[in-house]
């Protein structure tokens, strides 16, 4: 309070305490750490060097302290504080709606808060507490620690574009040089490891990566605007086939395989593995999984309708 305020008379009021006894509290922390925390001026206080050390540690121990109270109170009365979980920008539209669906009629008294981001927010968001649990794409915390990660079913994305497109109407097969002359479309983060798999399998397929590509690229969060830009207008994007359902079954997009296969992505469950999970997260985790496993069984199915005539499947097919 007293670095917050620069005064020790307004934040002594804040503390409700004498503006002495806040006085004598600090000296006595900096006598015991050796260091000055404060250096006074006529105008009030400035944190020093050395206090700024203090001040972020002594923030972090506050915060595990609440962290701490709140797990405690999880344990003593689970299901009261309800589900805090996330989810990355493409299982929320997939296999994370519907298990919220179950979630909600299995547990209808229980406040459930949903929070989609990307996995670089997700992490710290677990870390703090913030969270409980996320459905992220586990290339992404591969090298975190501290985590325990419930794997779903491997997947490849396609490229996708409306039937309408103009490059489907030349009745030409559609290669990765003429789909850079259009706008593109991707989720609002793309993974390091995702990152240098797309570069590396794309270099294969063009002369340059020169051409990676002048035309608009249009990067969001929403699933759901990822998909709305793409059914109205030329861009084209990489989608899973469970993305698109509706889609599909209305004839209203073309997918391409091919272009995606070497960004497999596996999604999955985390949590930290120190923290013990509640019922209600326990059942949630079951019903993402069930969810994702009758998802994998619909796209295996597109798949094979799609891509009978193919001489290599994606991924999927191939496990099948």
């Amino acid at each position: 309070m007293v670095a917050r305020h620069g005064n020790f008379g307004r934040a002594a009021e804040d503390l409700h305490l004498s503006q002495p006894s806040l006085s004598r509290l600090i000296k006595e922390v900096e006598e015991q750490l050796g260091v000055r925390i404060f250096k006074r001026t006529r105008t009030g206080v400035i944190v020093t060097d050395e206090g700024e050390v203090f001040l972020g540690r002594a923030r972090d121990l506050l915060r595990e302290a609440e962290n701490l109270e709140s797990e405690f109170r999880l344990i003593a009365r689970p299901g009261h504080l309800g589900l805090q979980v996330g989810a990355g920008v493409y299982p929320s539209s997939m296999m994370m709606d519907k298990a919220v669906v179950r979630l909600v009629a299995a547990f209808p008294t229980v406040p459930i808060d949903v929070l989609v981001k990307n996995w670089q927010e997700l992490v710290p968001a677990i870390q703090n507490r913030s969270i409980t649990l996320a459905v992220v794409d586990l290339a992404g915390i591969s090298s975190v620690p501290g985590f325990t990660c419930i794997p779903l079913k491997e997947r490849v994305p396609y490229c996708a574009l409306r039937a309408e497109h103009p490059l489907l109407q030349k009745g030409n097969d559609v290669d990765l040089s003429g789909l850079l002359q259009y706008p593109s479309v991707w989720p609002g983060y793309v993974a390091p490891e995702q990152t240098r798999r797309f570069i590396e399998n794309w270099k294969r397929k063009l002369p340059s990566l020169d051409l990676m590509h002048s035309k608009a690229r249009l990067s969001c969060t929403s699933p759901w605007l990822m998909k709305s830009v793409l059914m109205n207008s030329n861009a084209w994007g990489a989608f899973f086939i469970g993305q698109l359902l509706p889609e599909l079954g209305a004839g209203a997009v073309r997918l391409l395989p091919g272009l995606f296969d070497a960004n497999r992505t596996t999604y999955g469950v985390i949590h930290l593995s120190s923290r013990k999970l509640t019922k209600e997260e326990h059942c949630f985790i079951e019903m993402v999984r069930e969810e994702d496993a009758k998802l994998f069984e619909i796209e295996q199915e597109w798949e094979r309708k799609l891509f009978a005539d193919q001489a290599v499947l994606s991924t999927t097919a191939r496990k099948s």
